[in-house]
């Protein structure tokens, strides 16, 4: 049985951190990526982009398929132009453009349910006072300590728990 070869040829430990040689945080920004992924990227976009404006099309929809079919031809055009400047520029204003979306419609969505949802029956269960986890002060109790009722045979609690 032969041993497979190291994957480092240099077997001497390196004096680094290994966060460092893992991730260069000290490097600068992010690095963009490369052009070949961008490309693809910008392939399958458009390709969906093509695909609601088709099915804006079909729907008869002209003034929103147009307006799709455009911006997915530009950013296609951007990025076969110019894949690591300019269309990860693009990118990188668009997914801010997402998240701030993204957060404005969930606060503008769960806000309201939350309100009309959560609290009214918060008051409803209230309201009915049904405390079934025993959860309220009771004075009169020296302690809130139950006991457990007694097990048959303790040495088979571990083997069989529930």
């Amino acid at each position: 049985m032969t041993l497979p070869k190291p994957l480092v040829s240099n077997t001497t430990l390196s004096k680094r951190p290994t966060q460092e040689i893992d991730w260069q945080w000290r490097a600068g920004t992010a690095t963009t990526p490369p052009s070949g992924s961008s490309r693809k990227t910008a392939t399958v976009h458009f390709t969906v982009g093509l695909i609601f404006t088709g099915l804006f099309l079909y729907h008869d929809k002209t003034l929103l398929a147009a307006v799709v079919g455009i911006f997915a031809s530009s950013t296609f055009l951007v990025a076969l132009l110019s894949p690591t400047n300019l269309y990860a520029r693009l990118q990188a204003r668009l997914n801010q453009l997402g998240l701030f979306v993204g957060t404005t419609l969930s606060w503008l969505t769960l806000l309201p349910i939350f309100f009309l949802f959560f609290v009214p029956f918060r008051f409803l269960f209230r309201r009915h006072s049904n405390d079934s986890l025993k959860r309220r002060y009771q004075p009169e109790l020296k302690t809130y300590w139950k006991t457990s009722p007694p097990v048959d045979d303790p040495g088979t609690t571990n083997q069989r728990l529930f």
